[in-house]
């Protein structure tokens, strides 16, 4: 009968090799912790334990703890255009892990990862950051200016950090707040709907504006504008 792989497995395959992969001890731990991450997010085993979840989320943590340090993070940029007049008309950000043993990782190997742990507010802090930061560039170098649209996960929306965290953001960039977009999730706004409405409140104040992903999927009466949306105090589903 197959046998599901635990964390004791995971532990198991990784190796370093003295002196071939590194000669120093602290070079070898670091080696050895980058590869037990780069395992756990290959891995699609199911925890057996607590013990292993709690293992499993802090290898990761700390080894993305390093990508922000050592600026293995990147954002990747997709134009929204026009169909009617070829324009281009927003940019949407997507963030990518450049790891340097296992290549580009898409977001959705590490992102849930990163949200069971405490690197919210600093993935939140260098994703806003950089995007705004490019969308300057490009103003600067005479591009007309464009709409920069974010994705946010349930974690990221509803830390409570986030207005504080883009307010600051955007007085460090000077980036219009009016450039400057977040694409949620209707799932994730209908289960909490009047925390939804505050968070919503206090961006729109800064001059933010909203998109919303997989709109009418789960069946929300939400008014909705591309790039506007508004959530009634009372309303039924």
């Amino acid at each position: 009968q197959p046998r599901s792989r635990g964390l004791g497995d995971v532990y198991k395959r990784q190796v370093v090799v003295y002196p071939q992969d590194a000669n120093q001890s602290q070079e070898i731990l670091s080696l050895l912790e980058s590869r037990l991450a780069q395992a756990m997010l290959r891995s699609q085993s199911v925890p057996s334990s607590s013990l292993e979840l709690s293992n499993r989320r802090s290898q990761v943590e700390k080894r993305l703890h390093r990508a922000i340090k050592y600026e293995e993070l990147d954002l990747y940029y997709q134009p929204q255009i026009n169909l009617k007049t070829g324009s281009v008309e927003a940019i949407e950000a997507f963030v990518r892990w450049h790891h340097p043993e296992q290549g580009l990782i898409n977001p959705g190997k590490f992102l849930p990862w990163a949200d069971k742990t405490e690197l919210t507010d600093p993935m939140n802090r260098w994703i806003l950051t950089e995007a705004c930061h490019q969308n300057m560039r490009w103003q600067q170098a005479g591009i007309s200016p464009l709409v920069m649209s974010v994705n946010l996960s349930e974690k990221q929306f509803y830390h409570p950090n986030l207005p504080e965290l883009l307010e600051e953001i955007l007085t460090e960039t000077q980036l219009d707040s009016r450039w400057l977009e977040f694409e949620v999730s209707e799932s994730f706004l209908i289960n909490h709907i009047q925390d939804a409405q505050k968070i919503i409140r206090s961006l729109e104040q800064l001059g933010i504006t909203f998109c919303l992903d997989d709109f009418g999927k789960h069946y929300a009466s939400i008014p909705v504008s591309y790039t506007h949306l508004t959530l009634p105090t009372n309303r039924e589903v």
